[in-house]
């Protein structure tokens, strides 16, 4: 078996948007990261097999959280692209996330009602830069 490299991160890590990873017609990505992608692109420089473990709309809080309950290998490589300190995310016991950004408090494809009107009430009552930026930072 070969050593791996593994990438941890948001759309820029899954490779949204890539030839391989995108439907136009839906508008929606693909159901398996880009074969495009930046950690799949710098394995095979590497000669690693990538796990690629980017997650769309992922957070900061969310990308660590990945990090910290991934089993690796002693010889593992990994890569970690943060994203945008705006977004933040619940971690719940059953393994649920909820995501907030501001993007997701206006109607879009693939948004549900509830969720709109939860981002909304997030950013109206809850959101702080302040407390927002030391979360990250953490």
């Amino acid at each position: 078996m070969k050593d791996r490299l593994i990438g941890f991160g948001c759309s820029l890590t899954y490779g949204e948007g890539l030839p391989d990873c995108w439907d136009p017609k839906e508008k929606i990505r693909g159901a398996t990261p880009s074969n495009l992608s930046w950690p799949t692109l710098v394995s095979n420089e590497l000669n690693k097999d990538c796990i690629n473990l980017g997650s769309c709309g992922a957070s900061n809080k969310e990308i660590w959280h990945r990090i910290v309950n991934t089993d690796y290998q002693k010889n593992d490589i990994v890569i970690i692209l943060w994203t945008y300190f705006v977004r933040g995310c619940i971690l719940k016991n059953d393994n649920q996330i909820i995501r907030f950004h501001p993007r997701r408090a206006k109607r879009y494809p693939g948004i549900s009602t509830e969720e709109i009107e939860c981002n909304r009430l997030y950013y109206k009552k809850f959101y702080d830069d302040y407390n927002h930026n030391v979360e990250n930072l953490v």
